[in-house]
């Protein structure tokens, strides 16, 4: 009776730590130090221990219980969950067959229950199998060979590398790019979500700090939702635009350590260390389940263009093929020695690379079943990889801090670099003529044309302390001069109450719901502070720095306080229609005007129809409009103001009623339909009720409109 074992056999660090001389070499607890230390720092992904046996004895001896308690003492400390161990048990050929199976099985069993009494309370996998005389490591001509061959192998796998005292995961930035190559999305050191603008080379937004640390993230193909597993086992979807959380998945039962989307963004692939693969269907928030019944954790997944295949590699270095539409597996092989850390299909779907946590670096011919080896075993594992959009290069990046791109065809290596760090994700840009990577706390963009670097990125940034203000306190931005008004949070009920009045189908149903306190730029953006960072003044009326700035699409506004956020220790960003309105309601009040003065001016402004379009109604800056109760000018009139909001012609059916903001429909989110985003505050071009503070108005984000600007909120 024989078993095939399910784990990788042997790293080269353990080659180099096996006692092949003689059963009573050196004290284990020695030589195992060391390479613990290794694998908690992260240096080494998987290490290989072995215990001796005498002759026909599976009884552990007092120096073989001294290094196992030592081991465990190195190993409590780990985080819950971090660590798989297997325990192997092999005899020498002495004796027959099936007697020599039932000895490994005892041998096994020692270890094992030793490890187990002496780590109680700790959530480690340990998984125990028997070989007897199968898997022989020096030859049983010899009394040295057999003595080698006399043993119990404990391989230790860190799921993810750890901190150098194993009390905290340590990851790369679970980074993903949008398909166009212009936005980055990554996790920063405090364990936050952030979306950068490549070209700008600044952030447009972070979340809160996560509650349990990302492990991977994804973005949809239309570039409109992300999606982040994470340690705790949950997989979280996120509107890209505005990093505004959708909901929470569930159903790992371990750390979900990839996700991705399929080619029409419908359903989301989620590869977890419980061993199962997850395909969530994002329209209805079904959840289907493969059970993929290996031994060993997954480490890695990725679906083909047509999306009818997904690959899921082990830690084992095992891929399996799944056909998506009958949800079996199709195939299952072992390719790689160790962990894979990552895989790529190319656009034709013809290959399928596979980077290995040992160094080695495969591509699979899907047409063949046949692999190439690119790269055999190293000290260095190769971190992520990435085709170009016409397959015929593959990028890789290795833990050594090596960039090196193949030519696909051949296997030959085109190009290699030094880089400062490590790169944990690639992926070119869609015309092929840049790629990009990020590692810890950087992004790099190369031109794949000369290799040059053309631009590094550092991410790291301050995690600012909340500062809430007193009502009506003032705070001026120091970069533009922008003065922002503290606004107290409250309850209130926004909309339209049509018992009271007349009211647009858009402006109901009348609600109630409450918004934290923010800070809110008192008047509009004026053109002065516009060009404080960016090159032009787009206004039609550029008539003093005072007006405000007009002209500009909802995407020039993101831009603008992207670049904002990279010169500030704050974050800045649009207001929420809700805050927008209880800004304008002084707070949440009964009231469609802020004051009588703003009711006039909200009627007065506006001339007829020659004026507007000359400018001779809009001669004013914006420090010349009446101000409402908490010092806020221009939000009954001047300009109408971009929001954050998507457009709901249904008015306020989806609102929820804590912070609500509104991010789109499933037709936004998986049909790529366009969108229209919310504009509040009255405009030179409307009067009356036109610019009360329920009143909506609405735009495609690319447009740019003579009436049109915006303000901003800074987070406290």
């Amino acid at each position: 009776m024989t078993r095939t074992p399910r784990w990788p056999r042997m790293s080269l660090l353990a080659a180099s730590l096996m006692l092949a001389s003689t059963a009573q070499a050196a004290p284990a607890a020695v030589q195992w130090n060391a390479a613990t230390e290794a694998l908690i720092s992260g240096q080494r992904q998987q290490i290989s221990l072995n215990v001796h046996f005498a002759t026909d004895s599976a009884t552990l001896s007092a120096s073989d219980l001294d290094a196992l308690r030592a081991l465990a003492t190195q190993l409590k400390p780990m985080l819950d969950g971090q660590i798989a161990i297997s325990i192997s048990g092999h005899t020498d050929s002495t004796g027959p067959e099936e007697y020599n199976l039932g000895l490994s099985q005892r041998r096994a069993k020692a270890v094992s229950d030793a490890l187990t009494q002496l780590l109680p309370n700790q959530h480690i996998r340990i998984e125990a199998r028997y070989f007897g005389e199968t898997q022989p490591l020096a030859s049983n001509d010899s009394r040295d060979g057999k003595a080698a061959n006399r043993r119990a192998e404990i391989t230790l796998a860190s799921l993810y590398a750890l901190g150098s005292k194993g009390d905290r995961p340590v990851t790369g930035p679970a980074t993903s790019f949008t398909p166009d190559g212009s936005l980055a999305l990554t996790t920063d050191p405090h364990g936050r979500l952030a979306l950068w603008q490549l070209a700008e080379g600044c952030p447009q937004y972070s979340t809160d700090t996560q509650e349990s640390p990302v492990m991977d993230s994804a973005i949809s193909p239309n570039g409109r939702l992300a999606a982040s597993g994470h340690l705790d086992g949950t997989v979280q979807l996120w509107d890209l635009a505005t990093g505004e959380l959708l909901n929470t998945r569930y159903g790992h039962d371990d750390t979900v350590v990839a996700v991705t989307f399929s080619q029409d963004g419908k359903w989301l692939f989620s590869a977890s260390h419980d061993r199962t693969a997850a395909l969530w269907d994002l329209t209805d928030a079904r959840q289907h389940k493969l059970h993929t019944e290996g031994a060993l954790p997954l480490s890695a997944l990725t679906v083909n263009h047509n999306g009818r295949r997904l690959a899921l590699g082990d830690i084992g270095g095992y891929l399996s093929l799944w056909n998506l539409a009958t949800r079996t597996k199709v195939s299952e092989i072992k390719l790689l020695n160790g962990r894979i850390n990552d895989m790529a299909y190319s656009s034709n779907d013809r290959y399928l690379a596979l980077a290995g946590g040992s160094g080695e670096l495969v591509v699979f011919n899907t047409e063949t079943q046949k692999p190439r080896t690119l790269n055999e075993r190293t000290d260095a594992g190769v971190v992520a990889l990435a085709f170009s959009p016409d397959g015929q290069r593959l990028a890789t990046s290795w833990s050594d801090n090596q960039l090196v791109v193949w030519d696909t065809a051949s296997g030959r290596k085109l190009e290699q670099t030094q880089t400062d760090s490590t790169i944990y994700r690639l992926s070119f840009t869609p015309n092929g003529h840049m790629l990009n990577g990020a590692g810890e706390s950087m992004l790099w963009q190369w031109d794949t044309e000369r290799f040059n670097l053309v631009q590094a990125q550092d991410l790291s940034r301050p995690a600012p302390e909340p500062e809430p203000g007193q009502p009506g306190e003032i705070w001026r931005e120091p970069t533009t001069g922008i003065p922002f008004v503290w606004v107290e949070g409250g309850c209130y009920i926004q909309g339209c109450d049509s018992g009271a009045q007349s009211c647009a189908r858009d402006e109901m149903p009348a609600h109630q719901v409450c918004v934290d306190g923010f800070w809110m730029a008192q008047t509009e953006l004026t053109q002065d502070q516009w060009q404080t960072l960016m090159p032009t003044n787009p206004s039609r009326y550029p008539i003093s720095g005072e007006h405000p700035v007009e002209q500009v699409s909802w995407f020039d506004a993101q831009r603008f306080t992207c670049k904002l956020n990279a010169q500030s220790g704050f974050e800045f960003r649009l207001p929420t229609e809700a805050e927008f309105e209880f800004a304008c309601r002084n707070g949440g009040e009964p009231v469609n005007f802020g004051s009588p003065s703003v009711a006039e001016a909200a009627s007065t402004l506006p001339s007829d129809p020659a004026k507007v379009q000359t400018g001779e109604a809009i001669h004013l800056p914006v420090t010349a409009l009446a101000k409402n109760a908490l010092g806020l000018s221009g939000l009954n009139s001047h300009v109408w103001e971009w929001t954050l909001d998507v457009y709901d012609k249904a008015g306020y059916a989806a609102h929820r009623r804590y912070n609500p903001l509104f991010t789109g429909d499933n037709e936004y989110h998986f049909l790529g339909a366009d969108t229209h985003r919310v504009e509040r505050g009255g405009g030179w071009d409307t009067a009356g009720r036109f610019q009360s503070c329920q009143r909506r108005q609405y735009d495609l984000p690319e447009t740019r409109a003579f009436f049109t600007g915006f303000r901003l909120v800074r987070r406290p």
